[in-house]
């Protein structure tokens, strides 16, 4: 009959026998369930090594009876196995996912890498692009596009040659390219051949900030060039249409009111000159010619009875000729065209002191071109015949613009209109 320690050291070593093979087992169902996870070949090997270790452990074992020295002798060791290669299957699963993982996030990066390059060379080929690289000689390293076409070029056909070469003769183009090459970034429309392109260039740089190449991308904006030179065109005609439409009724208007007859087209280049003298911007003179043109057009509404009355007129007479600038504002604010040259026909009766009409305006309130034109109109009424009044003298309607100055007229204006009388007098001699 066994004694107390033999009977302990038994059932030390069936314990141990046991658990090392169920960590052994569960070693193997670990590698089992990383296959159906992973379906990796080389679990199913270490699966089948981990079975052929359970059987072998299991079927081959002699209980071990003795004292404790023995017991761990024998059966510890297998424990200690079967743990590691737990840990073993274990590490070596989540390696595999860790490199499933990453190996799919590659595959997905270069899908849509792909994708992109895709759509870029979609992009290029339908839109009418060129692009270009050059290194620090100047040399093609690429060029692709369908705006190669309007070039007479085919892609790639210019790629290891300079752009010196290829574009010798075309000076924006090589002046362009020269910037580029010295590091500026590069913006310009250029004309080749028959084709005009909008470009774009940037320099290339390393980490140290060294030019290293160029890369250069062009849209042909051929069509739409010649688009916008056609609509230019009709916009000029159209100008042209309405500048002559205006001049056709000043004609009219002088034929009825015969006294001011050349009158309107001599005021309206002294005004345009003044104008310009006193600072008003070029792109504005046009709406103060077409203002000066048809400062009286508001005189349509006055009768002929006090339009070519041959005396002075009576006071009801003179409040009938006072609303001829609210017809002309009321005729011309109707017509989006002729807005802008407003100024002239509503406001050329307007005091400097704020005598005037229709509205008693003053001072700087008076719009510029109104006080400009009020001047020249003067100085051109004063000194042609009227049916009413004798022609002035020159020096007489000078002393009469210094003498009105800050009261019909704005002073700045009438000094500026003298300055200039005199120097066109010095130039005549």
């Amino acid at each position: 009959m066994l004694g107390i320690p033999d009977q302990v050291g038994e059932y030390m070593s069936q314990i141990v026998f046991l658990a090392s093979n169920a960590v052994l087992l569960l070693a193997l169902a670990w590698s089992v369930v990383l296959i159906i996870r992973i379906r990796d070949w080389r679990l199913v090997l270490l699966s089948v090594v981990l079975a052929l270790m359970v059987t072998r452990h299991a079927f081959t074992h002699e209980m071990v009876r003795g004292d404790w020295t023995d017991m761990a002798a024998a059966e510890i060791p297998g424990f200690l196995v079967g743990v590691g290669m737990l840990l073993v299957v274990i590490l070596i699963g989540r390696m595999i996912e860790d490199y499933r993982v990453a190996l799919a996030t590659v595959s997905q990066s270069a899908t849509a890498l792909a994708e992109n390059q895709t759509r870029l060379q979609f992009v290029v080929n339908q839109a009418p692009l060129v692009l270009w690289a050059l290194n620090t000689e100047g040399v093609f390293k690429l060029s692709e596009g369908r705006g190669l076409e309007a070039l007479g070029l085919k892609p790639g056909e210019v790629v290891g040659r300079s752009v010196f070469e290829v574009y010798e003769g075309n000076t924006e183009v090589l002046n362009d390219a020269r910037k580029a090459l010295a590091g500026h970034e590069v913006r310009s429309a250029v004309r080749v051949g028959a084709g005009v392109f909008e470009s774009r260039q940037r320099a290339l740089l390393d980490s140290t900030g060294k030019v290293v190449g160029v890369l250069g991308v062009a849209t042909d904006v051929t069509d739409r060039e010649q688009a916008m030179s056609e609509l230019e065109a009709s916009h000029r005609a159209l100008t042209e249409a309405y500048d002559s439409t205006l001049e056709g009724w000043v004609r009219a208007l002088d034929l009825r009111d015969r006294e001011t007859e050349g009158h309107t087209q001599r005021v309206t280049r002294l005004t345009m000159e003044l104008a310009r003298r006193m600072g008003i911007p070029e792109k504005d003179i046009v709406h103060v010619r077409r203002g000066a043109l048809l400062h009286d057009i508001g005189k349509i509404g006055i009768p002929d009875s006090v339009l070519r009355k041959p005396g002075p007129l009576d006071e009801a007479e003179w409040e009938l000729m006072r609303q001829h600038p609210v017809w002309a504002h009321e005729m011309i604010s109707a017509i989006a065209f002729l807005e802008p040259a407003l100024d002239i026909p509503y406001c050329h009766h307007e005091w400097w002191d704020g005598t005037g009409y229709p509205r008693g305006l003053s001072g700087d309130a008076i719009p510029l071109a109104a006080r400009v034109f009020a001047v020249t109109d003067a100085w051109d009424a004063l000194r042609s015949h009227r049916l009413y009044s004798p022609e002035w003298d020159e020096q007489e309607v000078m002393a009469y613009l210094r003498e009105q100055a800050g009261g019909q007229f704005d002073p700045s204006v009438v000094d500026e209109f003298l300055a200039m009388l005199s120097e066109t007098e010095v130039q005549a001699t």
